[in-house]
C-alpha cells in the first residue's frame, strides 16, 4: 500500500455527486506521475464544498471523518470495503494515528481502533473517562 496516493473528493453538492475516495498508484518513471486505480463511493458522507476532513491510516485501514457529518468511515484499502459508524452524535473533530492505533474524535468522545481494524474502546472522555482529569499532580 506504500505506493498508493489517496485523495478524499468532497463531491459536488450542485450535481448530487457524493463524496468519494479516489485511489491512484504512483508511477515509477523519469517524471513523477500517478495512474488512476479506482473511486470508492462514501455513502452517508454528504457532498460539501466547505467540509474539513481528517484522515489517518494504520496498515491497510483508512479512517476519515468531516466536520459536517456525525459518521466516520473506515475503508479497507485491500478490498475496498467501507464501513461507517458514529461515536456519540457529534461531527468529527480529528482523526490521528501513531502507526499502531487510530483515534477518531467526535466532540468529547473518541473511538480507538487497532491495526486490524478492531474498535478497542468507544466512550466519552473527561471526568467520566479520566476520573482525576482536573487533579494536580505534584512533581518530585
Amino acid at each position: 500500500m506504500a505506493d498508493l496516493v489517496v485523495v478524499v473528493d468532497s463531491g459536488d453538492p450542485a450535481s448530487a455527486v457524493g463524496a468519494a475516495l479516489v485511489i491512484y498508484r504512483e508511477s515509477n518513471g523519469t517524471a513523477p506521475s500517478v495512474d488512476f486505480l479506482r473511486r470508492i463511493a462514501l455513502d452517508g458522507l454528504p457532498a460539501s464544498s466547505t467540509a474539513k476532513c481528517w484522515a489517518a491510516a494504520v496498515r491497510n485501514q483508512l479512517y476519515l471523518g468531516t466536520d459536517q457529518s456525525v459518521r466516520y468511515h473506515a475503508i479497507n484499502l485491500a478490498n475496498d470495503r467501507v464501513t461507517s459508524g458514529e461515536i456519540c452524535g457529534n461531527p468529527t473533530d480529528n482523526v490521528s494515528s501513531d502507526g499502531e492505533y487510530v483515534v477518531v474524535q467526535q466532540g468529547n468522545c473518541a473511538g480507538y481502533f487497532s491495526r486490524g481494524g478492531l474498535q478497542i474502546t468507544n466512550g466519552t472522555y473527561g471526568k467520566a473517562f479520566f476520573p482525576n482529569a482536573n487533579a494536580s499532580v505534584p512533581i518530585p
